[in-house]
């Protein structure tokens, strides 16, 4: 899969766990983190989405990553302060 093959296919699973939310009106952002230890790819929009729905960032990608479909080429994927979420590819064996 290309670069932005993975890119669409984790903004439509974000958008997928965000409408579990209750969340239908945000298209969210994967970037491509500069440091290699948080991820091949990184959202933040549990922080974008703290004031709105009046809860800790941290809190909001716990939930997003409870309601994230499984992707297969995802190995792991991380919540970090202040609520980054980080998706870890598998390795290409």
């Amino acid at each position: 899969m290309t670069p932005m093959g993975f890119r669409s296919s984790l903004q439509a699973a974000l958008k997928k766990a965000l409408a579990g939310l209750n969340v239908l009106d945000v298209a969210p952002v994967i970037e491509q983190p500069a440091d290699d230890r948080h991820g091949d790819y990184s959202s933040n929009v549990a922080m974008l989405l703290a004031p709105r729905l009046k809860k800790a960032p941290l809190e909001i990608a716990k939930e997003i990553i409870h309601n994230l479909p499984k992707l297969e080429f995802i190995e792991r994927i991380k919540v970090e302060k202040p609520g980054f979420i980080n998706f870890h590819l598998k390795e290409k064996s």
